[in-house]
């Protein structure tokens, strides 16, 4: 054999062993992609993560009714003994934001029950599993329409065990609480007390597909109270709330 012809041998091998190389490298990877699809429905850290995250988004629901569909009630708000109830009416304004910023404010408010509810993976990690929860990226993007809620959370998770390695972040919920339709509501009935601050329109309260009562914390504030049979959290009607200050001369009239 002469050095030309060794040296046309040499790179034949020297190619050939680079091509399965390649081939190799990317059977493995495939292989690791479809394993790490599949556990991914399959992990208990994700079946662990999915049914937190829906509890959590059903209690930031309720929080966000509680508030008034804020993250923090505003300075504007009755302060009773118990808690404070930001105003819809006040003194002949209404003051009700629009979706958009309510879909904002329920998203910072699961973010906090996330982060609060969903973060301890100290369990799995004595079961040898090591685990990678990127908190700070925790992000929520929710959508209110009129007979449900919907939810996109992306909380970045990294798994890895002895046997397999997984990666998971988008997690979806569509919640059957018919938000929307309640702050529609709240719009009407803000409307209806601008229109006449002296009475309150009976016939329209019992004509509407919710309960709502209304509490007279004192001669010039309300509390309107909406309950939702259609809408449940734990087997309870969504409840939802705001407040009403009246103009001073309105104060000491016939309410109801």
């Amino acid at each position: 054999m002469t050095k030309k012809e060794g040296q046309v041998t040499l790179f034949i091998i020297v190619a050939l062993v680079l091509i399965s190389s390649i081939g190799i490298y990317f059977l493995i990877s495939k292989s690791e992609v479809l394993e790490t699809s599949a556990e991914k429905s399959d992990s208990p850290v994700y079946s662990y993560l999915e049914s937190c995250l829906r509890n959590a988004a059903f209690e930031a629901a309720d929080d966000f009714g509680m508030h008034q569909g804020y993250y923090e009630v505003p300075d504007l708000a009755l302060n009773t003994a118990l808690y404070r109830v930001a105003y819809y009416y006040f003194q002949g304004t209404i003051i009700i934001p629009g979706n958009d910023f309510f879909e904002k404010e329920f998203s910072k408010i699961i973010n906090d029950k996330i982060l609060e509810q969903c973060s301890d993976f100290s369990f799995f990690e004595e079961e040898d599993y090591n685990i990678d929860a990127d908190a700070e990226k925790i992000n929520t993007e929710t959508r209110i329409s009129e007979n449900d809620l919907k939810i996109d959370v992306t909380y970045p998770i990294s798994i890895r065990t002895n046997e397999s390695s997984t990666r998971f972040s988008d997690f979806s919920y569509d919640l059957p609480l018919r938000i929307g339709h309640v702050i529609d509501m709240s719009r009407i009935l803000a409307d209806k007390i601008k229109e006449e601050p002296s009475s309150v329109d009976l016939t329209f309260l019992l004509n509407q597909d919710a309960d709502i009562s209304i509490v007279d914390y004192d001669e010039c504030n309300k509390i309107y109270i909406i309950v939702d049979n259609e809408s449940g959290i734990n087997d309870e009607p969504y409840a939802f709330s705001f407040a009403v200050g009246l103009e001073e001369q309105y104060c000491a009239g016939e309410n109801l």
